[in-house]
């Protein structure tokens, strides 16, 4: 393993003239509370910040149940998945579906400070004309069904899809409905059509379930389980694929720009 980087901040923001720095341990980072990190990361220098996404997908032609879980940011661009509710179908990532390295594993000597995460699910009333493995390649809508309810299908799978992030033997450090981990960033507008509303998963005064930073370093195990929890759900009708998309705000030193 290689020497765990140090992080240097800016050591008095208030006075504008002072190039005063300070150095912390990521051991120091490991014991703060996520209030305390939240008001001292503007600080950070040498760590870049960025988000990481990666997408779970269930088909509408295939009843869902408890057993078909998404396992995210386990793997990265290129490589290959299942439908999380049709094992014998593959999806190759591309940045579509995620932005993380390959296995979804940070490279030796790499940290990223995590400090939030977000379950991005919208539902717009017109479904895409084509589209393979979730990526619409014809935007086009042939129809408007009428049996469509876009705020009703966001009330059941924000209610009823569990979240929970993961690490090391799949040790459980916290979890909550997808309704619990709201977006902080949404779309805005208006729509042309007699029925293109659309609904998304976000919040004012967003909650955290986190209670502190969580520092992956190198390539420790960690990973966002989606699980269903509704005995059945059948989106046949609606003909709506879920996609999830679960986002992660974190603070990152990799080799590529240290």
């Amino acid at each position: 393993m290689a020497d765990k980087p140090l992080i240097q901040f800016v050591a008095d923001i208030n006075n504008l003239n002072s190039r005063a720095m300070g150095v912390m341990s990521l051991d120091d980072v490991k014991m703060m509370s996520l209030p305390e990190f939240i008001q001292f990361e503007n600080r950070i220098l040498n760590f870049r910040k960025t988000r990481r996404y990666a997408t779970g997908l269930w088909k509408n032609t295939v009843t869902i149940t408890p057993e078909h879980k998404a396992s995210l940011f386990t793997a990265g661009v290129g490589e290959t998945v299942q439908w999380a509710n049709d094992a014998a179908d593959d999806i190759k990532l591309s940045r579509v579906h995620t932005n993380m390295p390959k296995k979804g594993e940070y490279q030796n000597g790499e940290v990223a400070i995590i400090r939030n995460f977000e379950a991005i699910v919208g539902f717009t009333a017109g479904a895409p004309t084509t589209t393979a493995d979730g990526i619409a390649s014809q935007p086009a809508v042939a129809a408007f069904p009428t049996n469509v309810d876009v705020f009703l299908l966001q009330d059941v799978v924000c209610g009823q899809f569990n979240l929970a992030f993961m690490r090391g033997n799949r040790e459980v450090i916290f979890e909550g409905l997808l309704e619990d981990f709201p977006q902080t960033v949404g779309k805005s507008g208006a729509s042309g059509a007699h029925a293109g509303a659309f609904s998304q998963n976000t919040a004012f005064g967003s909650p955290n379930m986190m209670t502190r930073p969580e520092v992956i370093e190198d390539d420790d195990d960690f990973e966002v389980e989606i699980q269903p929890l509704a005995p059945s759900l059948a989106m046949s009708t609606a003909a709506r694929d879920i996609k999830i998309k679960v986002v992660y705000t974190a603070w990152e030193w990799l080799r590529n720009y240290a």
